[in-house]
């Protein structure tokens, strides 16, 4: 019964959205008709853009370890902070603009 509660909380709006937030910069990465229209055909992820998604996993493993036993509602919004982050460091490093939008984007949420 509690999973299928956490299940459909999923579906309320602030989590809807922070899970698009979070996939943006990923899905703009891998989606070939999105990566054409922002990155003009450079559909993979460089070195430094690598690290950042590892740099960001670890964070998430240490923060979900150290806070111990948590719902998976709790983790999510935990998650969604570190991965707005990186995604704000990703879209600035790939082009300023992008990183400007996103931001504007986080701040309208």
């Amino acid at each position: 019964m509690d999973v299928k509660r956490e299940l459909k909380g999923l579906l309320h709006p602030y989590y809807l959205v922070n899970i698009f937030l979070c996939s943006s910069y990923l899905l703009a990465k891998f989606v070939p008709v999105l990566c054409n229209l922002f990155f003009a055909g450079d559909c993979e992820l460089e070195m430094r853009q690598t690290e950042i998604v590892f740099f960001l996993l670890v964070i998430i493993m240490i923060r979900a370890r150290k806070t111990g036993s948590m719902g998976l509602l709790a983790y999510l919004s935990n998650a969604f902070m570190y991965c707005k982050a990186a995604n704000t460091v990703l879209w600035f490093i790939s082009y300023k603009p992008y990183g400007i939008a996103f931001v504007v984007l986080l701040l309208r949420k």
